[in-house]
């Protein structure tokens, strides 16, 4: 299922658990005006979101089979495999495998 926010709608809380422990997330309704014109753009055109995988090429390919808009082909960088892709609201993504080793 392609990934879908609705943050412009409703108001969303959602559970999720992880080893045992509930993690709770709250997004806020846009109420005026002002707040409606910004969905999309609250960072002014850079990456708002982080997500996370272990298995970057399993996770990217199922994303783009389920028409997710990547806005790049996938990158290595220091500190992992990452690629941008956006929201039904124009939000920038990271889908981003973090690097096993890291250099301090």
């Amino acid at each position: 299922m392609p990934l879908k926010l609705a943050i412009a709608q409703i108001e969303i809380s959602a559970d999720v658990r992880k080893n045992g422990r509930v993690l709770r997330r709250f997004m806020a309704k846009a109420a005026t005006p002002e707040q409606q014109a910004r969905i999309g753009d609250q960072t002014g055109g850079h990456v708002l979101l982080f997500l996370h995988t272990d298995d970057f090429e399993r996770d990217y390919q199922s994303m783009r089979t389920k028409g997710v808009h990547f806005t790049e082909q996938p990158r290595h960088e220091e500190y992992g495999t990452v690629v941008v892709f956006t929201d039904p609201f124009g939000n920038k993504w990271d889908l981003v495998q973090p690097s096993t080793a890291r250099s301090h």
